[in-house]
């Protein structure tokens, strides 16, 4: 099994995970048409963008109201790294590695970078492609 950077957050009683493939960016936001769909009143329509980028992800928001976060700082353009807490208004996840220790990080291009152990919650489940899914 590839490591996989993975998005993990709680909402309504309930785990969610969406797996990044480096092939992809993802919208995200309330709207139905984003990849990634929070429905969170604190949540824009379109909210944020998201890739693949040494090393970890690269964030921008696109004019939210409620901002994006990572680690509690509020930003217009930057990246996290596995570990990191990445919040959409007051919708937070974390930013983590699952999969085999070993193997390489699907998505990324630069193996110097230190990362954390692969993390392997029980209840984690990965989507194989995350388009129109459903937070």
């Amino acid at each position: 099994m590839k490591k996989h950077l993975v998005l993990l957050g709680e909402f309504d009683d309930g785990v969610t995970s969406v797996a990044l493939d480096k092939a992809q960016s993802y919208r995200v936001g309330r709207a139905a048409e984003s990849d990634i769909v929070i429905g969170h009143l604190s949540v824009s329509r379109q909210h944020a963008e998201l890739r693949l980028a040494p090393p970890g992800l690269a964030i921008q928001d696109v004019g939210s109201r409620n901002g994006t976060y990572v680690d509690d700082k509020r930003l217009d353009a930057g990246t996290a790294r596995p570990g990191q807490r990445i919040r959409f208004g007051d919708a937070s996840f974390l930013l983590t590695v699952v999969g085999d220790q070993g193997d390489d990080l699907e998505g990324t291009v630069d193996d110097s970078d230190a990362l954390p152990e692969a993390v392997t919650p029980h209840f984690l489940q990965l989507a194989p492609r995350v388009n129109k899914s459903r937070i």
